[in-house]
């Protein structure tokens, strides 16, 4: 499974700002649309939580984030400061690997990979 994230992560690297944006948002428009079924899939397994928290969450991990996020650049050059003759540039660290909590196991699954999939 490393391997493949690895050359995945190698893939998603050479990314415009324009792909990852698409690519994000294409992830969150499937969790908004998937809210209501992961919520009941993570209520069946774990059996805590109530099903319309667990809704809620996902469509926050979802639409909130990405409202605070997609006019944002994380490819490439994303700040320059010509008075002081800087440039700022985003670069992938790679693989990431994350522990998902047992109380809110979708919400927290659909925050992180849309922030890391932003991220390039």
């Amino acid at each position: 499974m490393a391997q493949r994230g690895s050359r995945s992560a190698a893939q998603f690297r050479t990314f415009s700002q324009e792909q990852v944006d698409h690519i994000t948002r294409s992830m969150v428009m499937a969790g908004i649309k998937q809210a209501r079924k992961l919520a009941n899939m993570a209520r069946e397994e774990t059996t805590i939580g109530v099903v319309e928290d667990k809704v809620l969450k996902n469509m926050v991990a979802c639409e909130f984030v990405w409202d605070s996020i997609k006019d944002q650049k994380s490819v490439g050059i994303i700040r320059e400061d010509p008075e002081h003759n800087l440039m700022e540039a985003a670069e992938p660290i790679g693989l990431i690997l994350s522990l998902t909590p047992i109380t809110n196991p979708t919400s927290t699954v659909l925050f992180k990979c849309i922030l890391a999939a932003k991220t390039g």
